[in-house]
């Protein structure tokens, strides 16, 4: 996938920031996918788990996710991949195997010009001639709020820019949306988000966020006029 003008005026550019998690458009920054689904409390709550396992689990999935995307594109080295995250790869390699998955492009940056928020997709491809968006996650479960997610991802008018660099449309039609759970047994399971309501709950917090941005300076520490204390 490569970057080209758009034809519509100058040229957008995306760019990121991964140590603080950062979007930004020519310079201004966007809201994530992430961040619109946190701020309406649409994501996981993770508060009861210690911040060490925490910790552990990201890095895994991390290094879960960079593996797969190697496997995607036929460069995994078997070798380098950590103990406690093998038998997860091994489910995705059965996944892409079993279900003929064909990945076109992993870790897409996104963004939409009219909403105005970016985000990354794990992984966009086709399974026969559906084309479908997939989100990897090797969790014990999966949530409801990962169809807000992956609706985020797969809005009408989406551009995308490989690793970073020039937006141009996504060059595949609309996707079908999807979570690929890795297991710990090197076995996966298929979800599919079809569901209409995701995509109105997304575009949901959407408008909360801009909500609460329109009226940021009303949430300033409160100053009463001491003339109306009488």
């Amino acid at each position: 996938m490569h970057a080209v003008g758009n034809g519509r005026g100058p040229a957008r550019v995306l760019t990121f920031e991964p140590r603080g998690h950062e979007y930004r458009v020519n310079g201004e920054r966007k809201p994530s996918v992430t961040e619109l689904l946190e701020g309406a409390g649409l994501t996981v709550d993770y508060r009861a788990v210690p911040a060490h396992v925490l910790l552990k689990a990201r890095e895994r999935g991390l290094h879960v996710d960079a593996c797969c995307d190697l496997y995607d594109e036929g460069d995994l080295d078997w070798r380098t991949v950590h103990p406690e995250a093998a038998n997860y790869v091994r489910a995705w390699a059965t996944f892409c195997r079993a279900e003929g998955y064909q990945p076109a492009a992993s870790q897409v940056q996104l963004y939409h010009p009219e909403h105005d928020y970016c985000g990354t997709g794990d992984t966009v491809g086709t399974v026969g001639r559906q084309w479908v968006m997939i989100d990897r996650k090797a969790t014990v479960k999966v949530a409801a709020s990962y169809g807000c997610q992956l609706a985020g991802y797969t809005m009408p008018g989406m551009e995308c820019a490989e690793h970073g660099g020039e937006l141009a449309p996504v060059p595949w039609p609309r996707p079908a949306r999807a979570v690929v759970q890795l297991r710990p047994d090197a076995s996966y399971r298929v979800v599919p988000y079809d569901a209409p309501d995701d995509v109105a709950a997304f575009l949901g917090a959407l408008e909360l966020y801009r909500w609460r941005r329109a009226r940021a300076s009303l949430n300033s520490p409160l100053r009463l006029d001491s003339r109306l204390l009488g």
